[in-house]
C-alpha cells in the first residue's frame, strides 16, 4: 500500500501543478487582454492627436497667409498715406482752375 500512496500523493501533486498552471495561464490571458485594451486606447489617442496636429498646422497655414495679406494692404495703406505728403494731389480737368491776371479763378 505505500506504493500506491506514493502513487496517490504524486498524482495529487500534478493534479495541483496543474491548477496552478492553468490559474496562471488565465491570469496571464486576462494581462495579456488588459495589455490589448490598452494599446488600443494608445492608437485611438495617437489618432486623435495626429488629427489635432493635421487641423493646427491647417489652422496656422490659414493664419499665416491672413498675415501675408495684412502685410500687404498695411503697405498699401502706408503707401497711401505717404503718398499725399510726397506729391500734390492731381486735379482732374473739372476741377482745374487758372488764376486771371487780377488773381480771380478761371474755371477751365
Amino acid at each position: 500500500m505505500i506504493v500506491r500512496d506514493v502513487t496517490v500523493d504524486q498524482v495529487q501533486r500534478v493534479a495541483l501543478l496543474i491548477n496552478e498552471i492553468n490559474a496562471a495561464s488565465v491570469e496571464q490571458a486576462e494581462g495579456v487582454a488588459q495589455i490589448g485594451q490598452a494599446v488600443a486606447q494608445l492608437d485611438e489617442s495617437t489618432q486623435q492627436n495626429a488629427a489635432l496636429v493635421e487641423e493646427s498646422a491647417a489652422a496656422a497655414e490659414s493664419l499665416h497667409q491672413q498675415a501675408v495679406r495684412l502685410n500687404e494692404a498695411l503697405a498699401v495703406y502706408r503707401a497711401q498715406q505717404a503718398e499725399p505728403m510726397s506729391r500734390p494731389p492731381l486735379r482732374t480737368g473739372v476741377q482745374q482752375q487758372r488764376a486771371l491776371p487780377g488773381g480771380l479763378p478761371q474755371h477751365g
